[in-house]
């Protein structure tokens, strides 16, 4: 469970940095160098994305109800956002529009794909985290009583969190 968590921690960090890329990104000038070094970074950062994705295995997918489904519609909103930038990156290399609004609309699916990635990032982590109480509190052997309780807590305050 702890490699899980791991990757799971890293997945949700990359996902949050992508999209404060696209937020930066959106921010810039069309036709400027801090554009084109904006359209970089978020490619890289969706990249990231991409690649995180590949660090979860079949058998943990198991374990772990609903990481499938985060890891996979996590996949699907890189990809999306990716063939975004494709799409616009003359636009945004040359200068061709004046802001970056306009060209948001190529970025309908990426950004509903990326909502429900979220929400299935976070239920899998609250699954994560109840099972970890669970696992902790049924042996006590395999962590001290203040980072079961600590675990508990956070479970619960997460679950709470995503109702």
């Amino acid at each position: 469970m702890k490699g899980v968590s791991y990757s799971l921690g890293r997945l949700i960090d990359f996902v949050s940095a992508a999209e404060q890329g696209m937020q930066t990104l959106a921010q810039q000038r069309p036709g400027t160098d801090r554009a084109r070094s904006f359209l970089s970074g978020a490619r890289t950062g969706w990249n990231n994305v991409l690649v995180q994705t590949t660090d979860f295995t079949p058998a943990q997918a198991e374990v772990v109800p609903g990481l499938a489904t985060a890891v996979l519609a996590s996949k699907e909103a890189a990809t999306h956002w990716l063939t975004g930038l494709n799409s616009v990156s003359r636009q945004i290399t040359s200068g061709s529009v004046d802001s970056f609004d306009p060209l948001w609309t190529k970025f309908t699916r990426a950004r509903t794909d990326e909502g429900k990635a979220r929400s299935a990032l976070a239920a899998a982590t609250v699954t994560l985290a109840r099972m970890a109480c669970t696992l902790e509190t049924a042996h006590p052997e395999l962590a001290p009583s203040a980072t079961t309780a600590a675990d508990c807590s956070t479970a619960s305050s997460l679950a709470a969190s995503s109702r």
